[in-house]
């Protein structure tokens, strides 16, 4: 699978079952904290796991055969829809990408527009703006005038938990999520997860610390209510899922027996992430298995094209000779486009040398070459190994490289 696919693949897998795992079985704990740390490292986690883990299971041979070939079929069927769909969820994640540092320049207006101001001794951005309460790093910003001493002692006290934690941690971690995995609806329920399970450890931290219960839900009520926007970044004193919040403001706190959840959790993740290992190793090995059965490489691209289509390119071919220093290289250009265009193909090497591969142009030995049309061309294989020296004898021990030439029309 092409390198691309696969990281993406195991990205939204990760991100999945971590979700899926908080889902079934931490969603409904008061364990807020323990949440936060399963989150947060499962996101980690997600996003780090294909540049982490080594798919090199095999190491390279002095024997090995280095074939670097355009994808002529391809080519000649006109359109290449692998390249093309990744250029498409590429652009969709620089478009998302842009939208998102939009979205902190438009932080940063409010926060030029703002000075800084202090309520009971603590320090916040009184904003020109009238937006909701919220938090961003170091820094609480609220609209002074539009709320009253109570709520004002209640939303300083809970963005200052917010700040102290660094909870904006999270949630530019969970946006970088959303971005890399914007057609994975699983992935922006996990974001949201991880926004609501902040929420619900400040309520709770709040509640401990003294605050009436009755009116800090009335605060968190009236804020929502207020019809002010909601900046996308950072931590909201009225979240959207305010229902939720207060339902688990008002529920009992879980067992301490609850906790063996994590215990189990944890394990079932990481066996998950060594599962993709695993198969990513196993479909090398696999591979490798397949090319020591064969004991040899047959390469064959037919190089015919109707006149409608781009002709193929030869980029490179390398064959390694089990010398230092020896081996045949094929290479190969095409000038300007159209009806005009040529194109050629150089073999060079050193057929004198007694470590050099076979070398048959249909059929026939050949000692020496120089340039070739790609036009002649109708087909090349490569062998190596038992394969060719069942065909050629001791001639192939090095190796052979076999090329057919088009039939000229009678």
């Amino acid at each position: 699978m092409n390198t691309f696919w696969t990281t993406l693949l195991e990205i939204n897998l990760v991100l999945t079952i971590v979700y899926l795992g908080y889902r079934l079985l931490l969603k409904n704990l008061t364990f807020f904290r323990w949440n936060r740390v399963y989150l947060l490292c499962g996101m980690l986690l997600g996003l780090l796991y294909p540049f982490l883990k080594s798919n090199e299971v095999i190491p390279p041979t002095a024997e090995a055969m280095t074939l670097t070939l355009p994808d002529f079929s391809a080519r000649i069927q006109g359109t290449d829809y692998n390249q093309w769909a990744i250029y498409l969820v590429s652009a969709i994640f620089i478009f998302l990408t842009l939208r998102f540092l939009v979205r902190f320049f438009s932080l940063g207006k409010i926060h030029l527009a703002s000075h800084t101001a202090r309520f009971n001794g603590q320090e916040f951005r009184n904003t020109f703006q009238q937006v909701n309460p919220f938090s961003f790093w170091k820094w609480i910003y609220i609209h002074r005038d539009s709320h009253s001493e109570t709520e004002m002692r209640q939303i300083v006290a809970h963005e200052l938990i917010h700040t102290r934690e660094l909870h904006t941690i999270d949630v530019l971690i969970s946006e970088i999520c959303t971005l890399v995995c914007w057609y994975n609806p699983v992935v922006k329920l996990l974001s949201q997860a991880v926004k609501e399970n902040l929420e619900f450890l400040v309520d709770a931290r709040m509640l401990r610390s003294g605050v009436n219960r009755t009116s800090y839900q009335h605060s968190l009520v009236g804020v929502s209510l207020s019809g002010f926007p909601d900046p996308r970044h950072g931590n909201q004193f009225a979240f959207q899922t305010l229902k939720k919040r207060i339902l688990m403001m008002n529920k009992d706190q879980s067992p301490k027996s609850r906790l063996l959840a994590y215990v189990l959790l944890t394990p079932m993740v990481v066996a998950f992430t060594g599962l993709l290992s695993f198969s990513c190793q196993k479909e090398n090995l696999d591979t490798f298995a397949k090319s020591k059965e064969s004991e040899g490489i047959i390469l064959e691209r037919n190089f015919a094209a109707s006149e409608t289509t781009t002709k193929p390119k030869i980029e490179r071919i390398e064959f390694k000779a089990s010398s230092p220093g020896q081996g045949l290289f094929i290479e190969g250009n095409s000038s300007a486009a159209g009806e005009n265009s040529t194109a050629s193909v150089t073999l060079r090497g050193v057929p004198a040398s007694k470590d050099a591969p076979l070398v048959i142009v249909d059929g026939k030995e050949v000692p020496e070459l120089s340039s070739i049309s790609p036009d002649q061309i109708q087909a090349l294989s490569v062998l190596k190994n038992k394969s060719a020296i069942e065909k050629y004898g001791e001639k192939g021990k090095n190796g052979v490289i076999e090329i057919y030439l088009k039939k000229s029309p009678r």
